[in-house]
């Protein structure tokens, strides 16, 4: 029954929000990184089928580091584990990212291809969905649903003081 309560309190947020048929036209990507066989950076990709169940009019696309991102408009929206942060939290500020060492081609990570990205002119934006490893499912899945609905729709939260 709180399952079904929750729900429905997230979709009356969405019928009373300005931007949702913006939100539903254009399909919103969010990338997820994390890596499934490390108990402390796999809780985003745990999360990904459940995130997609409670917002079907998001794409959410698990990746490797090293893939190629594709942002959309020069802005990107990423789900990832933090390391240091015991609730989850935004993070917009690519400089603000620490880079691993790297000794060769094969060290490059996220924050390497998001740095990169912006140097080259292709990425103005990045909203990365800080996620700390030891936060119980439950809890972390409020959070982010939170979360990407108020930074998806920005104006009914800024009513809502």
């Amino acid at each position: 029954l709180a399952k079904i309560e929750w729900r429905n309190s997230l979709h009356q947020m969405y019928a009373h929000a300005s931007e949702k048929n913006e939100i539903m036209q254009n399909k919103q990507t969010i990338y997820i990184f994390g890596n499934p066989l490390l108990d402390f950076d796999n809780l985003p990709v745990q999360l990904a089928p459940e995130l997609a169940k409670v917002m079907p009019e998001i794409n959410f696309v698990v990746m490797d580091p090293n893939e190629n991102l594709y942002p959309k408009n020069k802005e990107l929206m990423i789900i990832d584990t933090a390391l240091g942060i015991d609730k989850i939290k935004i993070l917009e500020d690519i400089d603000k990212i620490e880079l691993s060492p790297q000794y060769s081609l094969h060290d490059h990570d996220l924050g390497f291809n998001l740095k990169l990205l912006k140097k080259l002119g292709k990425l103005d934006k990045v909203k990365i969905f800080c996620v700390p490893p030891n936060m119980n499912k439950k809890q972390a899945l409020d959070g982010l649903v939170r979360l990407i609905i108020k930074k998806m729709t920005p104006r009914y939260f800024s009513e809502e003081k």
